[in-house]
């Protein structure tokens, strides 16, 4: 919610070690994502990391929050990447720290290192 330049959130700060992880990670342009009918699906455990990735062959770290078993979905999050080691800068020029993005994904769409998310690269 944005007041007055003030930005608030409701996520608690991530750790600071746990930050540095969720960094984009280039991957080897050798490894390929593969048809999503050959996925082979990862265990998962909620609060577990894990690697996303959306193109290009780079792998994001994600934590996994919510199985759907119903709707074949699981909900990871993404803290963005920040402009600076401060965070973002809001028009006014204070810092904030943004919300963790939240992505709906097939449970498949993940894996348990960087290769193995480009590998299961995102398609929905």
């Amino acid at each position: 919610m944005h007041n007055g330049g003030v930005f608030f959130f409701n996520n608690p700060p991530l750790k600071k070690s746990t930050m540095e992880k969720w960094e984009k990670i280039k991957v080897d342009k050798k490894i390929k994502p593969i048809h999503f009918k050959n996925r082979k699906p990862v265990e998962l455990i909620i609060g577990k990391e894990y690697y996303v990735s959306f193109g290009m062959n780079e792998a994001s770290c994600c934590m996994l929050t919510k199985i759907d078993k119903v709707q074949n979905k699981i909900t990871i999050e993404v803290p963005p990447k920040s402009i600076s080691d401060k965070g973002y800068i809001d028009v006014e020029g204070n810092f904030f720290y943004p919300d963790i993005y939240t992505h709906i994904l097939f449970p498949d769409e993940i894996g348990l290192t960087p290769e193995e998310a480009v590998i299961n690269q995102v398609t929905s």
